[in-house]
């Protein structure tokens, strides 16, 4: 009975090994471990975290002070243009264009800290109504929750 145990654990063995070198072989399978380590690297710094966590406060439109000031403080550290730009057009967006006093404030800064050469940058994003001053109070809330844009934390634990 031992030996045919250790026959068995032994066959198993060797197969697993197959399996494995098998596996490592696929090319997809590699190019998905090197993708997903590749990832890792951006996702474990905390100012990816920092950055994930102030755009689902933006989507909730939990804190508009929090928001402004993580923006204001992204211009102050210079963080690359691109990122500023993305989180200051998801701002507008969600509150149907910022206050006059935040909106002229937050431009003045952009073009202050990044160059006046971003100038057309500024513009061509208000024009195509991204980047914006705020006329009516927002209806972001209602939208989100009629195409059930959000789920809640609950519904997440679920799958």
């Amino acid at each position: 009975m031992r030996v045919l145990a250790c026959v068995v654990t032994v066959t198993v063995c060797l197969r697993a090994e197959g399996f494995r070198k098998k596996l490592n072989s696929l090319p997809e399978i590699a190019r998905h471990v090197n993708l997903a380590q590749h990832l890792q690297t951006f996702t474990c710094k905390p100012s990816f975290h920092a950055r994930l966590d102030i755009e689902q406060t933006l989507l909730e439109m939990q804190n508009f002070d929090i928001c402004f000031e993580y923006i204001e403080e992204m211009i102050h550290k210079q963080e690359p243009i691109i990122n500023v730009l993305r989180l200051l057009v998801l701002f507008s967006i969600t509150n149907s264009g910022l206050p006059k006093k935040n909106f002229d404030y937050l431009r003045r800064e952009i073009l202050h800290s990044y160059g006046f050469e971003h100038m057309s940058t500024l513009y061509n994003l208000e024009k195509s109504g991204l980047f914006k001053k705020q006329e009516t109070r927002s209806n972001w809330l209602a939208i989100t929750k009629a195409l059930q844009l959000i789920s809640d934390e609950t519904d997440t634990a679920k799958y």
